[in-house]
């Protein structure tokens, strides 16, 4: 009974010793894994959250893989929504999800001219990438001046989604959805030459006939401040012609 007694004082006091000792190098790892690894995590999710609005296409990658953001394409940045998870090797992993900027420069556009298109950047990228239209600001320039941005009245125009007088039948034609409109037009644009001035026999006879070029002009210089406002996020220009 003495030997077992003695044992467990001996116990005790080798846990009164450890105990704190133990708990001080927890605390201290602790710390350093906060502010070594996740505080410029957390200031990179915070820095990049600001600077993207608006996204697309998402990736689960690792810590290790942030170069990736380096090497996104001329027309993509990067933002960081936060740690996802902490796996069992303590291998950090995030959600990274890239914007097309040029999704910005027509955002950008529509908010300069008080357009309500506004919000519906991501369809004409989108669009313009799915049938291979190069002039990916050429909706939005004809938009413009077809309708002063979709800011016309009487229902015509934004009302009806058709922001590019399209008419069938003597009629404006009325789209169901944005991705309808905006779909279809630049289907059918990318089919043909899309310089504005081989466009404005159709969109404008009376223009082409007194050869005075105003329809083709006012969309070429619509295109000019899209690839003005370009410039700033780095993405290279299209032809204006």
């Amino acid at each position: 009974m003495k030997i077992k007694s003695r044992f467990k004082q001996i116990l005790l006091n080798l846990l009164n010793r450890e105990i704190p000792l133990f708990i001080s190098i927890f605390l201290t790892i602790s710390f350093l894994i906060s502010f070594v690894i996740v505080q410029p995590v957390n200031s990179i999710v915070s820095d990049t959250v600001r600077k993207n609005t608006s996204f697309f296409a998402s990736d689960n990658v690792s810590l290790e893989d942030t170069q990736m953001i380096s090497e996104l394409s001329t027309y993509e940045s990067a933002s960081i929504l936060g740690v996802n998870t902490i796996n069992k090797t303590g291998k950090i992993t995030f959600d990274l999800i890239s914007t097309d900027v040029r999704t910005k420069v027509l955002e950008e556009y529509f908010v300069s001219i008080r357009s309500p298109l506004v919000g519906q950047a991501s369809i004409f990228i989108e669009m313009a990438d799915k049938y291979k239209l190069d002039k990916w600001g050429l909706l939005p320039a004809i938009a413009m001046i077809e309708t002063n941005g979709c800011r016309t009245e009487n229902q015509r125009g934004y009302g009806i989604r058709n922001c590019w007088g399209w008419r069938r039948n003597g009629k404006d034609i009325r789209f169901s959805t944005w991705e309808d409109s905006i779909g279809n037009i630049t289907k059918s644009l990318s089919k043909y030459n899309t310089d504005p001035f081989s466009i404005q026999p159709s969109y404008c006879p009376p223009c082409e006939a007194s050869g005075n070029d105003l329809w083709a002009k006012g969309v070429v210089s619509e295109l000019r401040k899209i690839n003005e406002i370009g410039k700033k996020y780095g993405v290279p220009e299209f032809k204006t012609r």
